[in-house]
């Protein structure tokens, strides 16, 4: 990889892993964020929060196949971008993005052929790869 990345969202999946450094405490991080229980994982901007989600979700789609967790990673880096008179129209976003990421994750899996049309209906009828 010759670019250089600004952003945890700009390393494409298939790099992610190769970029990894992990230390004692990013691993756990890791495995409380791959576990059942909820977390919560606070930070300032930039300490890898993100990365570390990412890194978790790129381990989980490894292990699918055995351990039937479909992981969604979902960044909502552009929702400063919504301004609008409608007191809903966040809510409304942010709906159809995690419907539109979670319909795409299912097709990569091979599980959708196409979304449902509840899905259809609430992500505006966008492709899955809009997002």
């Amino acid at each position: 990889m010759a670019d250089l990345l600004y952003r945890t969202e700009d390393i494409p999946n298939e790099d992610l892993l190769d970029l990894f450094v992990e230390t004692k405490q990013d691993r756990e991080i890791i495995e409380l964020i791959k576990a059942t229980s909820p977390i919560v994982l606070v930070g300032s901007r930039g300490v890898g929060k993100s990365f570390l989600l990412r890194v978790a979700e790129e381990e989980m789609l490894q292990n699918f196949s055995s351990n039937r967790v479909l992981p969604v990673y979902l960044t909502f880096t552009k929702s400063s971008l919504i301004h609008s008179a409608d007191s809903k129209q966040f809510l409304n976003w942010m709906l159809a993005r995690l419907c539109i990421r979670t319909t795409r994750a299912l097709r990569k899996q091979g599980f959708l052929a196409s979304p449902p049309p509840a899905v259809s209906v609430l992500s505006g009828g966008r492709s899955c790869s809009y997002f």
